[in-house]
């Protein structure tokens, strides 16, 4: 590597450093990735270590070249140069715009199954209605489900019998992708209900449920009902395996 070159690996080591402060300092994502950040500060020193060498041995010619590091030290610094910046762009994006996960079990079926790949994409995200979004319920526990309801959407309830309740959106019945409604017990209708204001979802405050209508723990369930923008943390937006778009 050139001190030339070195220079402008430093300047673009510098940039990633800058984006990062900058996008924590905006809070562009709500998700809080430990394992990204760990990464990229490792890769961060790692660049300016190489850099910092890359320049040290390039301003220093050596009239004789003998040994393995003599020979070989401008490509290894180059390698791990570019290793470093690499991953620190790679974990930039994690962090901050697009990370792939995988599904946990089948209350999005049959949109998404068990064990699919997708892709999230949680830079400054707003939840939209139909949306398949990933809501945090606790600090290790993300759900992944779609949005029925959003803030002044009218939220009603149609008695069944046996203490269940058709739920009704806007005049509406929402169904699952297999034509089927969303029921909900006595207990999961009194968490909706409680955060009601009359029969209107407040502000801040949506619907999800399961495209797997007879099976998810979602807003009908007592112990999670609406869920605040705060824990909507991004949407699925690509299915990497098997390959295909999320609709």
């Amino acid at each position: 590597m050139t001190v030339k070159k070195a220079y402008k690996t430093l300047i673009i080591t510098v940039i990633f450093m800058m984006l990062t402060i900058i996008f924590y300092a905006l809070k562009v994502s709500k998700l809080s990735l430990s394992w990204a950040m760990s990464g990229f500060v490792i890769a961060t020193i790692g660049s300016i270590i190489s850099i910092v060498v890359s320049i040290r041995e390039g301003s220093h010619k050596r009239e004789i070249s003998e040994g393995f590091w003599a020979k070989q030290r401008f490509e290894i610094l180059d390698w791990l140069t570019f290793l470093s910046v690499s991953l620190m762009g790679i974990f930039l994006v994690f962090m901050f715009f697009f990370l792939p996960s995988v599904v946990r079990y089948s209350s999005m079926s049959p949109t998404l199954k068990e064990d699919d790949r997708v892709v999230i994409f949680h830079f400054n995200y707003e939840p939209k209605r139909n949306d398949v979004v990933i809501v945090k319920i606790s600090e290790n526990s993300y759900y992944i489900k779609r949005v029925h309801a959003m803030p002044g959407d009218t939220v009603q309830f149609d008695d069944i019998g046996a203490g269940n309740y058709r739920i009704e959106i806007n005049g509406v019945f929402p169904k699952s992708p297999e034509n089927v409604d969303y029921i909900v017990d006595t207990l999961g209708k009194d968490a909706i209900v409680s955060k009601l204001v009359g029969d209107v979802l407040p502000e801040g405050y949506y619907l999800v449920f399961g495209d797997n209508a007879n099976n998810s723990i979602d807003s009908r369930s007592k112990d999670i009902g609406p869920v605040h923008l705060d824990q909507i943390v991004g949407k699925a937006i690509l299915r990497l395996w098997p390959f295909g778009g999320i609709k």
